[in-house]
């Protein structure tokens, strides 16, 4: 009887000390991840204001990003970004862009993952050499949450 009890005290000691590993590892990763966009789309001009956002949980920490149609200089070749969330839970993203600036604007789709982010909250999105916000609720059970009304600050 005591083995059962010093084994079921040892997997006990190991899912809690995994568990705290898991948690650790959350808050060493950066707020912005896996950050991937798409070529132009080939043969379509830009149409202003037609973005919209797609997010969906991940995990209790972690919420992904589609943003459609954002409106980009044709000449970009690469897009990076870094992000910082404030007290009031807006979540500030800066991109970098390389290549060449062309005369067109054309649209792409951007996504990417948040961390770092509590469940039940709502959270402010900013891109701001996009120039547009939306807010969204991160919660558990939002499955796929669309978002149309993206604010254009210009």
């Amino acid at each position: 009887m005591k083995r059962i009890y010093l084994f079921a005290g040892a997997i006990l000691t190991g899912m809690l000390s995994f568990s705290c590993q898991n948690d650790e590892n959350y808050a060493d990763k950066p707020l912005l991840q896996n950050l991937s966009y798409t070529e132009c789309a080939k043969g379509l001009k830009s149409v202003f204001d037609n973005e919209y956002a797609e997010c969906s949980f991940i995990d209790a920490h972690t919420m992904h990003v589609t943003l459609y149609n954002a409106n980009i200089n044709c000449g970009v070749t690469n897009i990076k970004g870094i992000a910082n969330l404030d007290e009031n839970n807006v979540i500030s993203i800066t991109l970098q862009t390389t290549g060449e600036s062309a005369n067109c604007i054309c649209d792409r789709n951007i996504s990417f993952d948040i961390n770092k982010l509590t469940t039940g909250v709502e959270y402010t999105i900013q891109i701001k050499e996009l120039s547009i916000s939306f807010k969204v609720s991160f919660k558990e059970d939002m499955g796929i949450t669309k978002v149309n009304n993206i604010i254009n600050e210009n």
